[in-house]
């Protein structure tokens, strides 16, 4: 894992997915950042088609499309589901990046629940991920107040 600044990233990968705990500012980076591509916000596919089909119907918008930024604490899960059914893959296009947003900040006690899932997960993706060539960069969130 690489620590870059998301500009650096989206520079030179057009296909990635930007996950970390909730509210460590995913949003506000993808927002701040985005250079165009299209921008996915996966909290948003998940109140529109609910929690388990948030992963699929993602997907479906990235389908066809050459740049790409998802972002979202269930980022996990679509890198799950993706690699798992082999939809990063060509013919489709392929993912390029995955930045991991990190804080310091500590973890409120709704999010317990949610943070293991993402931290069992994550622990099986990312040596799929290394596998398939995908390089995983670490970028520091913003600081709550």
């Amino acid at each position: 894992m690489r620590t870059e600044t998301l500009a650096e990233v989206l520079a030179s990968h057009p296909r990635v997915v930007m996950t970390g705990y909730p509210e460590v500012g995913k949003t506000t980076l993808a927002q701040n950042q985005n250079d165009g591509r299209l921008l996915v916000h996966l909290d948003k596919v998940m109140e529109e088609h609910g929690f388990l089909d948030t992963p699929r119907e993602a997907l479906k918008l990235l389908a066809g499309v050459d740049r790409w930024l998802v972002e979202g604490t269930l980022g996990y899960r679509l890198l799950r589901f993706g690699l798992k059914n082999e939809l990063f893959e060509e013919p489709r296009k392929p993912l390029s990046a995955v930045v991991l947003v990190t804080s310091k900040v500590a973890v409120r006690a709704e999010h317990r629940a949610l943070n293991k899932g993402f931290e069992k997960i994550l622990r099986e993706t990312l040596p799929l991920l290394k596998i398939a060539g995908v390089p995983v960069f670490v970028i520091e969130g913003r600081p709550k107040p």
